[in-house]
């Protein structure tokens, strides 16, 4: 009897998506920066990134993100980005691109890209800083962005994307290839970690600070089909029901 009940639960919460309502996701560990000659091997922790002309290289910041599971008549209906900008010293427009999801949070050397209208990724928001940007803090998506992201993360899902798999939003600037004389840093995700173990407070408190941020709203939008794992709960429970009987 407690194992049926037990396989019940189980079945009941396989066809649910997560709970109605804004949600958080925070950046991966795997955030990273990449450039022309690959994937950059910097610090351990990568807790800094950039995007620009910096070192001899021009550098994109790549933040991934991993997709909410949607339940039977679940989809997300609002988005917005923002990341903790360190400085940015960039005389030209750093632009924000949705590139295609992916089932592992690994970020590719073909992701670098510098210049105006990459073919091959979705732009969300051109100028996402602007050149000579002097503030230091949260930078968020505007609500042309959001609903640029918002488009964006429902046509993954279109596509095929399933919650657990991988979204990757970029940074890189506007600049022509070696034209570009300055650079934007970010915290990555991992700083969040790195502070974590360094002092007292908890994970979570340091990702909220610092790490980068992807807010979604799911809503409960239609009434769902009955699912094969909804008809499994309903032969359970009978069953569980006359082995009571018995």
């Amino acid at each position: 009897m407690k194992k049926l009940t037990i396989l019940a639960s189980l079945c009941l919460a396989l066809s649910e998506g997560v709970s109605a309502g804004v949600m958080t996701i925070y950046g991966d560990r795997a955030d990273t920066q990449v450039f022309s000659a690959g994937i950059f091997n910097g610090d351990p922790g990568q807790n800094v990134g950039q995007s620009g002309f910096n070192g001899g290289f021009d550098y994109s910041m790549v933040f991934v993100f991993q997709l909410p599971v949607l339940g039977p008549g679940q989809s997300i209906t609002a988005a917005d980005f923002n990341v903790y900008v360190i400085s940015a010293g960039s005389n030209f427009n750093t632009d924000l691109y949705g590139l295609s999801y992916r089932i592992q949070p690994t970020v590719l050397a073909s992701d670098w890209y510098t210049g105006t209208g990459d073919a091959n990724n979705t732009l969300l928001q051109a100028g996402f800083i602007p050149p000579s940007f002097s503030f230091s803090g949260r930078t968020e998506t505007s609500d042309t962005g959001d609903a640029a992201l918002l488009n964006f993360i429902n046509a993954q899902y279109a596509a095929g994307a399933v919650g657990g798999e991988y979204i990757f939003l970029r940074l890189s600037t506007n600049a022509s290839r070696f034209s570009n004389l300055n650079v934007n840093f970010y915290y990555a995700s991992d700083v969040a970690y790195f502070l974590a173990a360094a002092s007292t407070p908890d994970l979570g408190f340091w990702q909220d600070r610092h790490a980068p941020r992807l807010r979604l709203t799911v809503a409960d939008t239609a009434t769902p089909e009955p699912s094969t794992a909804a008809f499994a709960v309903v032969g359970l429970t009978a069953a569980a029901l006359l082995a009571r009987r018995r």
